[in-house]
């Protein structure tokens, strides 16, 4: 069986090097009620390599560390380069496009990666979020939430942040010292089945050895 497989969720194209980066597949509109008024809810699915075994998303990581939600921007609406908004009608111009969100992660460990980023601060690129007249919700992947802890496997984006390696297997919580899935329906996928549940001791050592010892 192949290490990487790959899994799709294929609605609509989206031509846009940080959408190829992110995974990001399609998106469509939806609306539904919500306390307050309607709200545009949009779904978005991503076309992600599907890991079988820890070793080969942690080939893929450069960057694997420990933090906690520091803060999280309001999120910024991104255009495909390939769309000239001014040619559009005004109900489509100020909703074309999706929706990320940065999220500031103060490091608390290296697993793996440059050891000299604890103690700082990273940006991460969240798929979704929110703003005044529309939801994103990207498939499997919730935002991450201050205050809270998480295990990251990252690549490095062209502009200094950070994206996170094949969406929900590559971002886990830690609760009482493990990792858990940061959403039920990620645990069908193989190597968020071997994370989940793991202490953080044992987690760091697994890392250490699909690396074969080296940082």
């Amino acid at each position: 069986m192949n290490a990487v497989t790959r899994r799709r969720r294929t609605l609509v194209g989206v031509a846009s090097t940080l959408a190829v980066l992110l995974g990001l597949a399609a998106f469509g509109a939806l609306t539904y009620a919500r306390a307050g008024g309607d709200k545009a809810t949009t779904p978005m699915y991503a076309d992600y390599l599907t890991y079988e075994s820890l070793t080969a998303l942690v080939d893929n990581a450069p960057l694997i560390v420990r933090g906690t939600v520091s803060g999280i921007a309001p999120a910024t609406r991104v255009i495909p380069t390939s769309v000239t908004v001014d040619q559009l009608p005004p109900h489509k111009a100020t909703n074309i496009g999706y929706l990320t969100t940065d999220v500031t992660i103060t490091v608390e460990q290296v697993l793996a990666g440059a050891s000299d980023l604890v103690g700082t601060n990273i940006v991460v690129i969240h798929l979704g979020g929110e703003t005044a007249t529309q939801q994103s919700l990207a498939e499997g992947q919730p935002l991450s939430q201050r205050g809270r802890q998480y295990v990251f496997f990252l690549r490095p984006a062209p502009d200094g942040r950070y994206i996170i390696v094949d969406g929900p297997q590559g971002r886990y919580t830690v609760q009482n010292g493990k990792l858990a899935v940061v959403d039920a329906a990620v645990k069908q996928l193989p190597v968020a089945r071997q994370l989940d549940g793991l202490d953080l001791p044992t987690v760091a050592d697994r890392i250490k050895g699909a690396k074969g010892g080296k940082p």
